[in-house]
C-alpha cells in the first residue's frame, strides 16, 4: 500500500526510514516509555531499527499504518504514531502514538492525530479505533476527547516492557462520529 506524507501547519508525518533509529534512540527517553506499553526504558539501535522494519512492513502490507513526526518538512523527528489492525479483521485498529519530552506542550501531538485518525478510517478501512491510556495521563486523555473519542472502561492490559499487568483507560472513535476533530 503506498503511504504518502502529511503536512500540516507545523508538522511533516512521513513513513519511518530506517535513518531514524538514532533519533528514536534519543527521543525515546524513559519520561516517555513510561507511558508506553511496549517501549522498554533502553532502547538499543538493533531494537530501534527492528520496530522501524517492524513498521515499514505494516505500512506495506496493510496491517497498520505509521508515521514519524517531524517538525516542517525538513525538521527534526519529535514522536511518533502508528495504528494497528486488531484481531486480524478490518473492523478495529489500535492507536499508539508519542512525542519526545522537550516538543511536549506545544499541541503537536494533537496536530498530528487530526490527518492521522483520517488516514486510518481511509487507508486501514477499520469501522473503529481505539486508544488506551494509563489512568494517570491526564494529557493523552485530553487530547483523545478533544478529538472525539469517547471513554469506554478500564481493564487489565500485559504491559510488555514492565512485564506485568496494568489497569488501562480506554477511550474509542467510530468512524460514523469522526468530523475532523479539533484539537490543535
Amino acid at each position: 500500500m503506498a503511504i504518502l506524507s502529511v503536512t500540516t501547519r507545523h508538522l511533516s508525518l512521513r513513513p519511518p526510514e530506517i535513518g531514524d533509529a538514532e533519533a528514536l534512540l534519543r527521543l525515546m527517553t524513559p519520561a516517555i516509555s513510561r507511558w508506553t506499553a511496549t517501549w522498554p526504558d533502553q532502547v538499543a539501535m538493533v531494537e530501534a531499527r527492528w520496530r522501524i522494519e517492524r513498521a515499514l512492513a505494516a505500512n506495506e502490507d496493510g496491517s497498520g499504518l505509521n508515521y514519524h513526526i517531524h517538525l516542517e518538512p525538513t525538521g527534526p523527528m519529535i514522536g511518533g504514531v502508528g495504528c494497528g489492525v486488531k484481531g486480524g479483521g478490518v473492523g478495529r485498529a489500535e492507536l499508539g502514538y508519542w512525542i519526545g519530552e522537550e516538543f511536549q506542550g506545544h499541541g503537536y501531538i494533537g496536530e498530528a492525530l487530526m490527518p492521522f485518525v483520517s488516514a486510518v478510517f481511509a487507508k486501514l478501512g477499520v469501522e473503529r479505533i481505539e486508544a488506551g491510556t494509563q489512568p494517570d495521563n491526564v494529557a493523552s486523555k485530553a487530547v483523545l476527547k478533544r478529538l472525539g473519542f469517547q471513554a469506554t472502561g478500564s481493564r487489565k492490559l500485559f504491559v510488555t516492557n514492565r512485564q506485568r499487568e496494568e489497569t488501562t483507560d480506554y477511550f474509542e472513535l467510530a468512524r460514523s462520529n469522526w468530523e475532523g476533530g479539533s484539537a490543535n
